[in-house]
């Protein structure tokens, strides 16, 4: 710049520095656009990187509905069986939150590993026992279920549009209390898979809803058999991308 002063005053001064101002307005205009196409070359690659690998964090409410698939085979204090079974579990609406991290695999495919917690929510149902297969008594109970999973989870973009269609498969930690007629609790391993259709309606922001189920077996103190939960929910959610 000091260079470009020096010739500046030499070609202006002999011309009465007519052409100082229009000199230096022509300066500012470069400076200008070079200025905006740095802008514009920032926010392209901000673009591009949420479109290939970030980070999220997110939130899905989901509608749950829990069924206790097997009967549990007990010995009453006189000494005669029966089996108890948990029935007519209420659907509730619970929350998760997730946090994970994408990457591109080609460019339509991508694959995400995510950690999350759910909470499924409070259900409320009956404890049914039967002698012989003959019901003899029914009590209210109340179920509580929780997890944390890692998941894994492939997605497949359409081309030239915002939408894409992921699957999900995971491993986590289940936790169920009861309460009411029955107390006590247990902790498991569980698996969980789905499917879900989402939206990327802006670079930084997802969409979703999707269907996903799970199967989990909780061993309850004192309780010989364990209790085999299967767990369908369908959820909507969002994502912030960063």
């Amino acid at each position: 710049m000091k260079a470009s002063h020096k010739i500046l005053l030499q070609c202006t001064v002999p011309l009465k520095a007519k052409l100082l101002p229009r000199y230096l307005y022509y300066e500012d205009s470069k400076m200008k656009k070079a200025l905006i196409i740095l802008a514009l070359g920032v926010v392209s690659a901000n673009v591009s990187a949420k479109e290939g690998e970030y980070w999220y964090v997110g939130l899905d409410i989901l509608n749950t509905k829990v069924k206790h698939s097997n009967k549990l085979n007990l010995v009453a204090l006189d000494g005669t069986p029966y089996t108890e079974q948990i029935k007519n579990l209420s659907k509730e609406t619970g929350f998760g939150l997730n946090i994970g991290r994408q990457v591109p695999l080609s460019s339509n495919l991508a694959c995400a590993l995510e950690f999350e917690y759910i909470n499924f929510g409070s259900y409320t149902g009956t404890e049914d026992s039967a002698v012989n297969n003959i019901p003899y008594e029914s009590n209210a109970i109340g179920v509580d279920l929780t997890t944390f999973n890692l998941n894994l989870k492939p997605k497949y973009y359409v081309s030239g549009t915002g939408l894409y269609f992921g699957g999900l498969v995971g491993v986590g930690g289940y936790r169920m209390e009861f309460s009411k007629a029955s107390t006590g609790s247990g902790s498991t391993t569980g698996f969980n898979y789905g499917l879900e259709l989402g939206y990327a309606f802006s670079p930084m922001f997802d969409v979703s809803l999707g269907y996903r189920a799970a199967v989990a077996s909780f061993d309850i103190e004192n309780v010989k058999d364990d209790y085999e939960m299967d767990i369908t929910s369908f959820y909507f959610g969002g994502k912030y991308k960063f």
